[in-house]
């Protein structure tokens, strides 16, 4: 999967990250604990979720925003101390997380 555009906000630890022009190869560097890391997990998130979302039967009316959640969470898995995250995946509060792919099609 090719991003063209990537936008998190308040999500982790960014309290907003765009990332425009993405190239065929793209190198994150950085010190330790600065979120590289949690960046390729997001990326993952959202490919995998979109990979499903367009395998799945339009009968499952699973909506992409379902999805991407449950692969969060599975992907994070948040300890009982960090159930704030679940909570906010569950409730449907988090800002939502802007990707510009090629149109999406279900099988």
């Amino acid at each position: 999967m090719m991003f063209k555009y990537l936008l998190l906000e308040d999500l982790g630890i960014f309290s907003r990250l765009e990332w425009q022009k993405h190239q065929k190869i793209n190198i994150i560097i950085g010190e330790n604990d600065t979120g590289k890391t949690y960046i390729l997990k997001m990326l993952y998130c959202i490919a995998k979720s979109l990979e499903e979302y367009t395998k799945r039967a339009e009968a499952d009316n699973k909506s992409w925003k379902e999805i991407l959640a449950e692969k969060i969470l599975w992907v994070y898995q948040p300890s009982k101390k960090k159930r704030i995250l679940t909570t906010l995946i569950r409730n449907k509060t988090i800002k939502p997380v802007t990707v510009h792919t090629p149109p999406l099609k279900r099988n």
